[in-house]
Order: structure tokens, then C-alpha cells, then sequence
């Protein structure tokens, strides 16, 4: 797996600034020139208007002279294997939707959905415009002080004529965490402010000794465990539902909006490191996906950032070595872990209510212990019937009215 540091370029003075800032910005530009090109007139098996979405991985040195640019031939061939990079990434659904579609044709089978599928939804051209700077060992050399394992400068080389660049680094404590348990790769990722050190990390073995733990993700606590571990507010102060207010009374796009947005970073990243992890072989989490798409929602809520608790989560799953699982949450929350009843009456808010047993809990909690279950799969149609507005039984062998009496007949059909 692999890990990275980030380092801001304070310590650079401000004329190599200002080349670092050239040098990205023409860097753009030239990606966003070649992805122009090759997005209008293809490249070799790739063409968008005969459905050719073979995507190369490099660019040859007769196409990149069409390119007229002061940098290096090198450099030009980095810029153009980040435009295929991103060319590839924007076309990979469509790609995997004409792979299907072929194989439906060849069965003889319906392709009319699928083909709207398609129609609908048009490929959307990648933009260069925020893209950071990737340089390999081509471009790169570490020099390290008194030869100790203290960074103090990457020098960048072999990119224009006569430009050479050291940029001083400094200290991080991230980087002493990674460099101990990884391999230092030769390749950078830059930025305007930043500079990113790659780190090669052998991924540990899963574990095969510990507990299952149901994960619920919430908007005032950040995520509830089945088995009753406590995430403390950050600083003592603030939960999920604080950063998320501030980011309401912010001005979108602001200085205080984005300073905002990397303290929620920050409260995230800190709130999952408090987790014990030790003893447990696998996390069950809630799978979630375009919660909220089409639907009017507050601005408090729209800044429930529950990708970055998701992508948190699959980090620490790397690195501690537990299995992740996203388990389908429909109904789960509405669930009592006690008797089996589910009814949209049951939860409100951070409290849950059985009506049936009059089993009291708090909701995310109820919600991480039928997490741990293994439920029968509702099917779509039953979904679509909105049956939880009266109630029903959700067991594991299958669905039951109040009248205990099977809602899905032919089980094994479904």
C-alpha cells in the first residue's frame, strides 16, 4: 500500500516559489493540451466517436512533438501519462457498460435499458486545472543531512534546460511514522504549497482472531460501535454536529470555508484514530451511497462528509488489518436489535422505540448491533411498497407481517 506525507514549502524562499508556481501552472496546461487532443482526434485504439476506449498508459516521442513546450522530453512524457491516467479514469464506467452491453447482444438478451443507460449519461472531458505535479526517479534526489534519516532537501532536476531546484524540508512526524515501516519511493507529488513524499508499506495479514463490530455512521457522533467503544469530542470540545455548523455559517467557496473543511478533515482523521482496533478481526459498516441525492436538504446537512469517515476507515482497515465490509443499511436503522420489528415509526432522531416490545435504545447504537447480522436481502419490489411505514419482521430466514405471516413466499426465488 502506499502512504504519504505531506510537507508545506514555508521554509522555500520566494524566488523558488515563483519557479514552483511557473512550473505547475505550464505543467497544467500541457496536460490539459494533450487530453484536448487526444479526447477530440483519439490516439492509437482510443477514439470516443467509434466507442474505442483502450486507453494507452504511455504517449510516443513522434506524438509528443506536437506539443511545443521549453520543458524536457521527459517532462512532456510524465504530462502525457497523467493525461492518459485521467483520460482512462474518466472513460472506465463507459468501457465496463460496453463490455456488458456486448455481452448482452451476444446472449441475444434485451440491451433497451442498458443502451438508455449509456445515452444518458454522457462522458465528461477530465480538466487539468488542479492536478498536482507527479515526478518519478527520472526527475528526483532525496539528500539527507549528515546522512541521518532527516530529510532536508529534494532537489528536481531534468526538467528545463539549465533550471535546477532544492526545496528544503522540513521535519514531520508523519513522515518519521511511515519511514519506519516503509520504503521511501523515489517519486513526489507537488503542489503550489505542498509537497507530497510517497511511502511503499507492506500491508499487513489480515487477522483471523477478534470480534466482528458493527459500525454506525451518524451526524452528531461520527461513528457508534456495537461493542460500546467512545470516541471523545476533539479538544474536548467539538463533535461532528459543531464542524458542521461552522461550515454552515461559512461563505462557500471563502478563506473560512475552506479553513473549515480541513478542520472537519481534521476532527474526522483524529476522531477514527481513538479507536481500539486491537481486538477486532472485522467492522461492519453501514454502506452508504449519494445519501440525500435529489432531495432538498438543509445546508447543516449537506456537510456530512460521510466518504471521508468511509475512506478513513478502509485506510485504517489497511493498516491495522482488519476486513471491512459495507453491509446494506435499508431499513437497519429502523430495526429493533431486540424483537425484529421495523417500522419508520420506531427511531426518531438519536432515540429508538420499539412499539411492539417498547425496547429503548439510542438509535446508532440499536443500528451497529443489527449491522452485526446477517439479514434476509429485501428484495426491491418489497422496497418499493413502502413497508415499513406499517411495519414488518425482519429476520434472518426472512420478511413477516404483524400477523407473523410471510411476506416473501418463495424465498428462494427472491
Amino acid at each position: 500500500m502506499i502512504r504519504c506525507s505531506k510537507h508545506a514549502l514555508k521554509p522555500t524562499n520566494l524566488a523558488k516559489k515563483e519557479q514552483i508556481s511557473e512550473l505547475i501552472s505550464n505543467y497544467r496546461i500541457l496536460v490539459q493540451e494533450m487530453i484536448d487532443y487526444i479526447w477530440a482526434n483519439g490516439y492509437k485504439k482510443f477514439n470516443i466517436s467509434k466507442n474505442r476506449l483502450n486507453c494507452p498508459s504511455l504517449l510516443d516521442s513522434t506524438f509528443l512533438k506536437n506539443f511545443k513546450s521549453d520543458y524536457t522530453e521527459r517532462l512532456k512524457q510524465a504530462a502525457g501519462k497523467q493525461a492518459l491516467m485521467m483520460i482512462s479514469a474518466a472513460t472506465e464506467k463507459r468501457r465496463k457498460q460496453l463490455w456488458q452491453l456486448k455481452k448482452v447482444q451476444k446472449e441475444k438478451g434485451s440491451t433497451k435499458y442498458l443502451q438508455r443507460a449509456i445515452s444518458s449519461q454522457p462522458l465528461v472531458k477530465p480538466k487539468a486545472s488542479k492536478i498536482k505535479l507527479e515526478l518519478d526517479s527520472r526527475f528526483i534526489d532525496f539528500k539527507f543531512e549528515n546522512q541521518s534519516k532527516f530529510l532536508s532537501f529534494v532537489r528536481l532536476s531534468s526538467i528545463k534546460k539549465g533550471l535546477t531546484i532544492k526545496l528544503p524540508i522540513s521535519h514531520s512526524a508523519v513522515f518519521d511514522k511511515w519511514n519506519v515501516v516503509g520504503t521511501l519511493k523515489k517519486s513526489i507529488r507537488l503542489s503550489d504549497n505542498y509537497i507530497n513524499l510517497l511511502f511503499d508499506v507492506k500491508e499487513p495479514i489480515k487477522k483471523q482472531i477478534g470480534e466482528s463490530v458493527g459500525c454506525d455512521q451518524g451526524v452528531t457522533d461520527i461513528v457508534t460501535l456495537s461493542n460500546g467503544q467512545k470516541i471523545p469530542k476533539y479538544q474536548n470540545k467539538y463533535s461532528l454536529s459543531d464542524v458542521q455548523m461552522i461550515l454552515s455559517k461559512r461563505k462557500k467557496g471563502s478563506k473560512g470555508f475552506k479553513r473549515a473543511q480541513e478542520f472537519r478533515k481534521n476532527v474526522i482523521n483524529w476522531s477514527m484514530n481513538q479507536i481500539n482496533f486491537e481486538n477486532i478481526k472485522e467492522l461492519r459498516l453501514e454502506k452508504l451511497h449519494q445519501v440525500g441525492k435529489g432531495k432538498g436538504r438543509s445546508r447543516f446537512l449537506s456537510h456530512w462528509a460521510y466518504t471521508l469517515i468511509n475512506d478513513k476507515l478502509k485506510r485504517l482497515s489497511e493498516e491495522k488489518g482488519f476486513l471491512l465490509k459495507e453491509i446494506p443499511n435499508e431499513f437497519r436503522s429502523q430495526r429493533c436489535s431486540n424483537c425484529g420489528w421495523v417500522r419508520k415509526a420506531n427511531r426518531k432522531g438519536k432515540s429508538f422505540c420499539c412499539n411492539k416490545c417498547n425496547k429503548s435504545f439510542d438509535s446508532d447504537l440499536n443500528a451497529s448491533y443489527n449491522l452485526l447480522l446477517d439479514l434476509y436481502e429485501i428484495p426491491y419490489w418489497v422496497r418499493l411498497k413502502k413497508i415499513n411505514r406499517k411495519g414488518f419482521y425482519w429476520m434472518p430466514d426472512g420478511l413477516f407481517s404483524d400477523c407473523h405471516e410471510s411476506i416473501v413466499h418463495d424465498a428462494k426465488k427472491e
